[in-house]
């Protein structure tokens, strides 16, 4: 019978809800997605604790942020890539991250069992799903990567095949390639996808790529609004504040137990669809009214 009482305790402990909290924010809060990111992220807490104390500390600063100050909190939710490789290796505290490039993917160089979020990708599934669901007669489809980025290719070609969509993966090693890496695809793909790669696209790449694909009637697949706007037919992006709601979460998993390592790094649960009208007309595409609707932004 003692046995037994101690594991009902010991269950009971466990799953004993979490009161108070003290929680280190590390957000650039010039940037209005960020401030929505985070309002979103305390309302989970703030509605689910009796008592939590949030602090506001320095973004990518090394010497402003004091190991010990790191170590007074319960937890820490950051929002900055530059930011995570700062923290982690200084702190055994959990460390939860939100809209951060998914260091499985390109690593942080970071590591750590402290450490769990959301990335910035949005999943394999979730794009195929964009795709079919918004331009289903596609078959092939056209992606340019650089170096560092074979893990990623690696991760979602499999879902590609399993999706019966064949996926052209060109390796370019810097923008001067892109005009021969393009001609050698565009006879043969029927979407383009345009990935968040920050080695190989800025904005004057970002532009060449839009502007060529419209010239060869390929439609494009963005990954943000403003890519949308700049060009692309649509992009399927995260939602900023969904994306707080869902750190929210993950943070009272963690601070109700949780090891962050078992809860690793997901993607954004929510994603949301903006349209090009004018791409859309160019390049005499129809998209079902029902899908059209869908989208947050219409340019």
């Amino acid at each position: 019978m003692t046995r037994y009482m101690a594991i009902l305790l010991g269950l009971f402990l466990w799953a004993s809800p979490v009161h108070a909290a003290s929680i280190g924010i590390v957000s650039n809060d010039k940037v209005a997605a960020m401030t929505t990111m985070v309002e979103a992220f305390k309302g989970v807490l703030q509605s689910s604790l009796d008592k939590v104390v949030f602090s506001s500390l320095p973004a990518n600063s090394d010497e402003a942020i004091s190991d010990s100050s790191l170590d007074s909190f319960d937890l820490i939710f950051v929002t900055s890539g530059d930011s995570i490789k700062i923290i982690v290796p200084r702190t055994q505290k959990p460390v939860v991250f939100s809209i951060i490039f998914d260091p499985n993917i390109r690593p942080l160089g970071v590591s750590g069992k402290n450490m769990a979020g959301i990335s910035l990708n949005v999943s394999p599934e979730q794009q195929i799903a964009a795709i079919k669901e918004i331009l289903p007669s596609v078959k092939t489809v056209g992606i340019f990567y650089s170096h560092g980025m074979e893990h990623f290719i690696a991760k979602v070609k499999p879902v590609f095949d399993r999706a019966g969509l064949v996926l052209r993966a060109v390796s370019v090693d810097n923008t001067n390639e892109m005009p021969q890496a393009l001609d050698s695809i565009k006879n043969s793909v029927d979407l383009f996808w345009l990935i968040p790669d920050p080695s190989l696209y800025n904005l004057e790449s970002i532009q060449y790529i839009l502007k060529s694909c419209a010239d060869n009637h390929i439609p494009v697949m963005g990954f943000g609004a403003n890519v949308t706007k700049a060009g692309a037919l649509f992009s399927c992006a995260y939602d900023f504040e969904d994306a707080g709601r869902q750190a929210g979460d993950i943070a009272l998993r963690i601070l109700k137990g949780e090891s962050p390592d078992t809860i690793g790094i997901v993607s954004p649960r929510r994603i949301n669809y903006s349209f090009n009208k004018r791409i859309k007309e160019y390049l005499g595409i129809s998209i079902a009214p029902t899908v059209w609707h869908k989208a947050q932004d219409i340019f």
